[in-house]
């Protein structure tokens, strides 16, 4: 075992210089690496051995941040050359606060206030100056001259007029004696205002003082000269510079340069500028620009731009200059500057940042006309330096509070089709509320309304009761119809919307407090029904009913009292019958729920949901159903109630020589449902000849269920050899396995396997399931050959993916047996021959218990070379755990390289809890102490959820301590759990640990107030309270950070995703977006068309191990196909193919094809198409390529690939793409080019497998004026019986018996025959309406025929696909 553990040592010691610098010990680990002061406290009491760091004083910690804040406002600056006003005001005033700024820190606020504010107004900037100034003067701050020198140079940078006399003489009455920067900036002031004689006196002063003239003097007097108006003199400067011995610098040159520039004398600038001898640095020249510009002369801009070809080598100073010229008013010179950035991407972390964005933002603040920030954002978008200005200039407009201009932005962008989002109306809704507008708030949810932006459950609650509650406004906008019906339209809107999103407490609300009932809508059904279905609060769920259809005196519909019975028949008849047996408490008390609430049902209505219940398997609900129905209606009642009554008419049929299949039909399932077999087994003996298949199938189920194989067997023999063409169904199969597998019969089991197969019956993962437990319960009995047999048939045939649970029975035969060297076997021919390992965890603590040491250095090599050392040794190391060999389990943590892996170590803690092995997690956490990189956090959680379980609270006081000697920072969810299992076992936690009342005091209720307000809708609240969260240094949970981003991505905000990621990730080690959001993610960035960012998501969500929806990965393949990105389509393909989806986008190839025709490369788009048409006519989506050349008038794409599918029809007879193009032309009116196809290829008539599902998916989806023009072109009457036939079981699901029958004599007049699904319908209905049955009724039941037409259905699918 020693040998084995060196070996494992040295094989990750040598990988260990390898790892990153952050992969060591947490020890030695740098200060600058921890996120906050916390962990800074917690790592200096950890060096020094000193518990008392933590509690250091509130002034001390307060001292930290403020610095800190200042450092980070430095860094900025630094970076940027710029800070903002608000920032620096802020930082300014928190540290006022905290007592007397220190001399850096004042030196640092009054130095901001200049140059370094490009986007503040030169005589804001200078009124701040002084107020600060001012601030300090009044806390005592003491002024030395490097202040004075710094107030200077802020009052020349501003363009402030001042007296220096003044300002000298104001220096001298406070005791500082000026330097050499005092007289140099005073020069500098006269030289400003072209006072050269001024600046002479000064100059005189310094000489006097032996101060040295130096290079800045001269420059000031190049300035004072040229605004004197003597250039000559100017130019002569640079003589005496010269003269004085003092080479002219680049600093020379520029300040010669604004001299020419201010004067318009563009032909010296260009001289200056051609001289090669002179080198300018191109930054150096923006102050050119602006003397430029300031000066009138901004047409000799671009000449200035011509010399500065690197510009994005130093962006953030032509930024700075932008905004300068912005706030200045020049804004064309502003925008010809801006230009030069179209290539540079900021760099601020964020993936949506554009190089535009500055540009906007400053406009919007600046509050430019409407007029200006359309040019600039049409002129932005034309130079690509932004790809959505509106949209963004509206988030500027909104961040603002300005409504009036976020009002015009939302105008323009519903004139340019820019999509309008609901987030947009509610800072103005808002402003409307707080200046009481509410005609504007009226006209507001109009103009939403007809713009079709939806409007929030919250926000149109408040509305509706401020309407209201107004008793003359409120009650003029009731009186008006028109306005009346348009808030009413709202209202109907807002509630489907929070059905559909899950909100049912929001729609509660909503309900209950409106004032005005909301009108009944067949739209709110549907959405009800998706809540119903995903839900299971009955109690809610209920009372939005009663409020809905309670009083239908509003209704649209012309039945409003039958709404309820509607619904139901609406949600049950959509669920499967998983669903519905799952769902039958949870129907059970719905039912009971609306009786109380006195609602109720038609007894036609009742007779539809009962044949729905009966169909899903819950016949027992008709019981619960009878209550709802209306008083004075009787429920209707099935005939045949007892096997005796059914006896007796059936003699009654016999004697009288009339059909008895029917009667006989029920009296089986009677039998089945009472086990009688025996009598079953008579029955057919004595109606054998009259047995259909439906017969048969009650009669198998009845065998399997009494658990008789040999009577099974016969049953499915005599079946097989009547010929019926249906086939049993997946369940039958399975209950058949199932039987001979617990008999024994294996040959038997194996037949009914191949038959499977050939019948080409369908697998899910329910019948997985089945699969596994038959596999299992054999492997429980000990039968090895069995299970070897019956798993190697299955996944031959490919019933069953042979992943690690379905092969677990091959390993675990032999572990029950304690045959370790055939498990051992078993193990490692599944890791060679299906690539998994099954059952690793407990055979290697089998081996460790039993101590056998070849056996187990056997097993962990070829594990390591299957799965890798690290996962390797997490299973040596839970393995040592389980079996009790400590010391052992401690060497594997201590192991160099070795990092935890947060899978693992959460199944491994799952399993402790799932078996309630406490002993077990205690040491788990007591020896993962010294893996490195382990959630010690989350694995003290997962040890207090255990003591919780136990009601062991007398253990959680010692954890809680050891959870503090680790200096690890409890999250809500922990602090929560605990007060919870002392508050349960009834005990004052402030008696056992007081400090915890203290922790929880801050955090409390944070994670539930952001997840309660992302359930309301209330987004922006909750981001609020999450940003306040993290200001106080309160951790959340990784379910509420997920929940949070899920809401922002909801609602567009993804640069608050952004923030909340980033806060995620360094809260909580390893996190990662969870699926759901992630695919929100995905979806979001592909309608904001961020599509490399999209892609970015969607390998980050892979490589993270979550797998993604088909939906969100069909939007981004469509979306990058339209954008003709080629090579983004690529990678999507080897993202799926590298991690191994199991549904990849089905359309991907033909997206690429997409993708060439879009960007005109039509040969290699066509080229490419026919290959997979002639290679994979299974993987050919033409319909879907149609549909999108015709949506985005892509003509001449479409030409040459109508050229490509005529060619493949009349060549090749692959009717497919033909048959797709005509039902296009058909969908989008071309009906005469249709005619023309179909005439130049009558073979498309002949598709009736495509034309009928497009016939039928029409018909459901309402498009029967679609359904009408393709009839007008095809004659063959096959099409028209599936039309009526459609239409009838329509009539038939709403029991309108008066339809049916009006076209079942439509079809006679006609001439068609009607199928036998057709006709047992109509049976059905008439029968149930009580009226005689006009030809003669199919025998057998109603699915059968359903059935059967699916299978017929499929049969033409395939034969279809094969001449294809």
């Amino acid at each position: 075992m020693a040998a084995l553990l060196a070996g494992a040592r040295l094989v990750l010691r040598q990988g260990a210089r390898l790892l990153p610098v952050y992969a060591r010990r947490p020890s030695a680990l740098p200060v600058r690496f921890l996120s906050s002061s916390s962990r800074l406290s917690s790592l200096v009491a950890q060096e020094k051995g000193n518990t008392e760091a933590e509690s250091a004083p509130a002034s001390r910690v307060r001292t930290w941040q403020e610095g800190w804040s200042i450092h980070l406002m430095g860094s900025r600056l630094k970076r940027s050359g710029r800070v903002g006003k608000v920032k620096l005001l802020r930082t300014f005033e928190e540290v006022c606060n905290t007592g007397k700024p220190n001399s850096n820190q004042a030196w640092f606020f009054l130095r901001a206030c200049g140059s370094f504010m490009p986007e503040v107004p030169l005589v804001e900037r200078t009124e701040m100056a002084n107020s600060i100034w001012n601030k300090l003067k009044e806390l005592g701050v003491e002024f030395n001259v490097t202040h004075y020198n710094t107030l200077l140079d802020v009052y020349i940078q501003n363009e402030h007029v001042f007296s220096p006399t003044e300002f000298l003489a104001n220096m001298e009455a406070t005791n500082v004696q000026p330097d050499q920067g005092t007289y140099q900036g005073l020069i500098a002031a006269y030289c400003s205002e072209g006072d050269i004689d001024g600046a002479s006196k000064i100059l005189g002063f310094m000489k006097s003082k032996n101060f040295p003239i130096t290079e800045d003097v001269f420059n000031s007097l190049i300035k004072g000269h040229a605004r004197a108006g003597d250039m000559e003199s100017a130019t002569n400067v640079l003589s005496i510079m010269h003269s004085a011995g003092i080479e002219p610098r680049w600093s020379t040159h520029v300040a010669l340069l604004n001299a020419y520039a201010e004067r318009g004398d563009i032909e010296n600038i260009r001289r200056i500028l051609n001289d090669s001898e002179i080198n300018v640095p191109q930054k150096q020249l923006t102050s050119v620009i602006l003397a430029l510009t300031k000066s009138g002369y901004s047409q000799y801009v671009p000449d200035v731009l011509d010399h500065m070809p690197n510009c994005l080598s130093f962006s953030q100073d032509i930024i700075n200059l932008c905004l300068a010229l912005l706030t200045q008013g020049y804004n064309d010179a502003a925008l010809e500057v801006a230009k030069q950035l179209n290539a540079w991407k900021p760099t601020d972390g964020n993936t949506d940042s554009q190089p535009g964005d500055f540009f906007l933002r400053h406009c919007v603040n600046l509050k430019m006309p409407i007029g200006v920030l359309n040019k600039c954002a049409d002129q932005l978008m034309a130079s690509e330096m932004h790809k959505q200005p509106k949209e963004f200039m509206l988030q500027c407009a909104l961040w603002n509070s300005n409504s009036d201009l976020s009002l015009e932005l939302m105008k323009t962008m519903k004139d340019e089709g820019i999509p309008l989002r609901t987030r947009y109306f509610r800072p103005v809704l808002n402003q409307l509320r707080i200046r009481n507008d509410l005609q504007g708030l009226v006209q507001l949810i109009r103009t939403m309304n007809t713009m079709g932006v939806d409007v929030e459950l919250d926000t149109l609650s408040t509305c509706r009761s401020w309407i209201f509650s107004e008793a003359n406004s409120g009650q003029a906008i009731l009186q008006d119809k028109e306005c009346l019906e348009d808030l009413q339209n709202v209202c109907i809107s807002a509630v489907r919307r929070g059905l559909i999103y899950g909100n049912l407490t929001s729609v509660y609300s909503f309900l209950l407090s409106s004032s005005t009932s909301v009108p009944k809508d067949r739209r709110l059904v549907v959405a009800l029904g998706a809540a119903f279905l995903r839900s299971k609060d009955v109690d809610i769920l209920a009372k939005i009913t009663g409020l809905l259809y309670k009083d239908g005196s509003d209704s649209k519909d012309s039945r409003p009292t039958e709404f309820v019975g509607y619904f139901l028949h609406y949600v049950i008849d959509r669920m499967s019958d998983s669903e519905a047996q799952a769902m039958e408490e949870h129907l059970r008390q719905y039912f009971h729920q609306l009786k109380e609430m006195g609602l109720t049902v038609g007894v036609k209505q009742s007779r539809g949901i009962q044949k729905l219940l009966e169909r899903h398997g819950v016949p027992q609900l008709n019981e619960d159903l009878k209550i709802l129905v209306k008083p004075g209606e009787s429920f209707m009642v099935e005939p045949y109630e007892n096997i005796s009554v059914l006896e007796e008419e059936l003699a009654k049929l016999e004697k009288e020589n009339q059909p008895i299949q029917l009667v006989l039909l029920k009296l089986l399932g009677i039998l089945r449902a009472t086990k009688d077999l025996p009598k079953a087994l008579e029955l057919k003996s004595k109606y054998e000849d009259l047995f259909t298949f439906g017969m048969y199938m009650k009669l198998l189920a009845t065998c399997c269920e009494d658990n008789n194989a040999e009577e099974a067997l016969k049953v499915k023999r005599e079946l097989d050899q009547k010929g019926f063409t249906t086939v049993p169904s997946t369940q039958k199969y399975i209950a058949l396995l199932r039987v001979l597998t617990d008999n024994g019969l294996i040959e038997d089991a194996i037949n009914i396997l191949k038959e499977m197969q050939e019948k080409d019956v369908p697998v899910n993962e329910s019948t997985a399931d089945f699969f596994f437990h038959i596999l299992n319960n054999l492997a429980l009995r000990g039968e090895a050959q069995a299970v070897n047999m019956i798993h190697e048939y299955s996944v031959m045939m490919g019933l069953i993916n042979p992943n690690g649970r379905m092969c677990a029975p091959l390993v675990m035969v032999h572990l029950k047996k304690n045959d370790l060297p055939t498990t051992l076997d078993a193990m490692t021919e599944c890791i060679e021959k299906y690539k998994c390992a099954p059952l690793v965890h407990d055979v290697l603590t089998v081996l460790v218990e039993k101590g056998l040491t070849d056996f187990l250095k056997k097993a962990v090599d070829r594990l390591s070379d299957f799965m890798g050392e690290q996962s390797m040794l997490h299973e040596l190391f839970f393995a040592f755990i389980r079996a009790g060999k400590y010391s052992e389990a401690e060497k594997i943590a201590e192991t160099p390289g070795l990092r935890a892996n947060p899978v693992k170590m959460s199944w491994f803690t799952d399993r402790c809890l799932r078996t309630n092995q406490v002993d077990l997690l205690e040491k788990c956490v007591e020896i993962s102490r010294k893996l490195f990189d382990c959630d010690r956090e989350d694995m003290y959680f997962q040890l207090f959820k255990i003591y919780d379980k136990n009601n062991e609270w007398e253990k959680v006081k010692s954890a809680w301590y050891k959870m503090k000697e680790e200096n690890i920072l409890p999250q809500e969810t922990t602090l929560t759990l605990l007060k919870n299992i002392f508050k349960k076992n009834g005990q004052d936690i402030n008696v056992h640990i007081p400090e915890l009342e203290n922790s929880t005091t801050s955090v409390r209720g944070s994670g539930k107030r952001v997840i309660d307000l992302c359930k309301d809708g209330k987004i922006t609240e909750a981001f609020a309270v999450f940003q306040e969260a993290e200001q106080n240094n309160v951790p959340l949970t990784d379910r509420t950070y997920t929940s949070l981003i899920k809401a922002l991505v909801r609602a567009g905000l993804l640069r608050e995703v952004a923030e909340v990621e980033a806060v995620a990730k360094n809260r909580v080690r390893s996190y990662s977006l969870r699926g759901t959001a992630s695919n929100l993610l995905i979806e979001e960035q592909v309608r904001r068309d961020c599509l490399k960012d999209a892609l970015v998501t969607l390998q980050t969500m892979l490589e993270n191990g979550s797998k993604p929806m088909r939906s969100s990965l069909n939007r981004l393949v469509t979306a990058l196909a339209l954008s003709g990105d080629v090579p983004g389509l690529e990678a999507i393909k080897e993202l799926t193919r590298h991690h191994e989806l199991q549904a990849p986008p089905e359309n991907l190839n033909t997206c690429v094809v997409l993708a060439h025709l879009k960007n005109g490369n039509f040969e290699e788009g066509i080229s490419m198409l026919e290959s997979i048409c002639l290679n994979e006519p299974q993987k050919t989506y033409t319909s879907f390529l149609i549909n999108k050349l015709l949506k985005n008038n892509m003509e001449e794409a479409l030409e040459k690939l109508s050229i490509l599918i005529e060619r493949l029809a009349n060549q090749f007879a692959n009717y497919r793409p033909v048959t797709d193009l005509f039902v296009n032309y058909v969908r989008v009116g071309r009906e005469e080019e249709a005619s023309h196809l179909l005439q130049r290829c009558s073979a498309i008539a002949e598709q009736r497998a495509t034309l009928t599902r497009y016939i039928t998916r029409q018909l459901g989806r309402k498009e029967e004026g679609e359904v009408a023009r393709l009839m007008e072109l095809l004659s063959d009457p096959y099409y028209k019986q599936v039309l009526y036939s459609f239409k009838m079981r329509g009539y038939e699901s709403n029991n309108e018996v008066d339809a049916a029958v009006a076209l079942y004599e439509k079809v006679k007049a006609e001439h068609i025959d009607p199928d036998e699904l057709f006709l047992k319908r109509l049976a059905v209905l008439l029968r149930g309406a009580g009226k005689p049955v006009p030809f003669s009724e199919p025998p057998e039941t109603l699915e059968y025929y359903v059935e059967k037409l699916k299978k017929q259905t499929s049969e033409d699918n395939e034969v279809q696909q094969k001449e294809e």
